[in-house]
């Protein structure tokens, strides 16, 4: 007879809002493990990626209900706990804080997630008094799940027994290799948060010595501006661009975001945003046979590899070496096509959906047994 598995209290944002965090929550929802159950408790702080990191009265009664599901959990008999930290902004580290404050005690052992890379250095910035009263929050968790080899080492740095290495995975929309045929313009392609931080100024910048250059190109930016503020800014910058050569086409998902993935020749994504980890976006676009040009920044290069075979790296701000890269992919089919075969191999070697449920499903095990030695 098999063992009955033990419940795990998965508390994690799943979308809407469609965020690279919340996809990867909702994949590890569907995945079948060993030894444990998945409980799920949402997380329904923000309903939109605008209203993401900032404070309310709303979210503060959501932080209170939260609190009472898990200790209505708790007292059904669930004594571990998967969390997910929402990243370095204050309102999350806050709430993240307060509840792991609240609910660890009455918890067995429990597991933190960071997606979002960098509280611990987030918080050492901040003034002794709220340093004191928030890193007990996230100090000596039994087990932590890092991303990535070069992101931000949150885990051993909050002292956490146990520190592995998970990297994300997407499913396979592409359903295999792409082979792409197109002549014409250079069709660019950005998805992700629009924001500065994100690498859309610098990306936009570039295009603009593309077209001082005379090389032709078409540059579509995909996904949620990230205020007022810089969506003027951003607008402006692509308005001074040849006619029609940048389009802001808003957030796609579904087969329009197949679509928009198969119909462009590269991938751009120079970002530098704070709580870049491992961003889920260019897993995707390697599925889909694309060559990328991405930044030095946290994760990215393990994800990509830092032999350039499957895309360029570029320096953070690099205006000259974004241009240069993406000149070079629309000056040479052969290359994209290369760059492309080598992109699909890396996915299907590194980032499937198989790999990740066995990965996690050690993990959770790591969890229990770790919860066991203690006795």
């Amino acid at each position: 007879m098999p063992s009955k598995k033990v419940d795990l209290l998965f508390v994690a944002n799943v979308p809407p809002p469609w965020t690279g965090q919340g996809v990867v929550h909702k994949l590890l929802l569907e995945g079948s493990y060993s030894r444990v159950r998945l409980l799920h408790i949402a997380m329904a702080f923000s309903a939109t990626s605008a209203s993401q990191g900032k404070v309310s009265l709303d979210k503060v009664l959501s932080l209170l209900r939260l609190i009472l599901a898990t200790y209505r959990q708790r007292l059904r008999g669930v004594r571990f706990l998967y969390f997910s930290p929402g990243g370095p902004v204050f309102a999350a580290v806050v709430r993240d804080s307060l509840y792991l404050l609240a609910v660890r005690p009455v918890m067995r052992s429990t597991m933190l997630v960071y997606h979002s890379s960098g509280v611990f250095d987030y918080i050492q910035k901040l003034p002794p008094l709220l340093r004191f009263v928030l890193l007990p929050g996230f100090r000596g968790v039994q087990l932590t799940v890092q991303l990535s080899l070069d992101a931000p080492p949150d885990g051993a740095a909050m002292q956490s027994m146990q520190t592995v290495i998970i990297p994300n995975a997407v499913p396979d929309q592409a359903g295999g290799e792409l082979v792409r045929s197109h002549v014409g313009p250079l069709k660019i392609l950005y998805m992700g948060v629009v924001a500065i931080g994100k690498g859309v100024e610098d990306l936009l910048l570039a295009t603009h010595r593309l077209a001082a250059s005379n090389v032709p190109f078409e540059l579509t930016l995909a996904g949620v501006f990230v205020s007022q503020e810089e969506e003027q800014r951003l607008r402006q910058l692509a308005s001074e661009l040849p006619s029609s050569s940048a389009r802001f086409v808003g957030p796609l998902t579904g087969t329009a975001k197949e679509e928009a993935f198969r119909s462009h020749d590269v991938f751009a994504f120079p970002s530098f945003w704070h709580a870049e980890t491992f961003p889920l976006v260019l897993l995707e676009a390697l599925s889909f046979s694309m060559p990328v040009v991405a930044s030095r920044w946290r994760g990215i290069p393990e994800l990509l590899g830092t032999d350039g075979s499957c895309g360029t790296l570029v320096d953070v701000h690099s205006i000259d070496q974004i241009s240069s890269a993406l000149g070079e992919l629309a000056r040479d089919p052969k290359l994209r096509q290369t760059k492309g075969h080598c992109a699909r191999l890396r996915y299907e070697s590194r980032f499937q959906v198989p790999l990740f449920f066995k990965a996690y499903d050690e993990a959770f095990n790591r969890l229990l047994d770790t919860a066991d030695a203690k006795g």
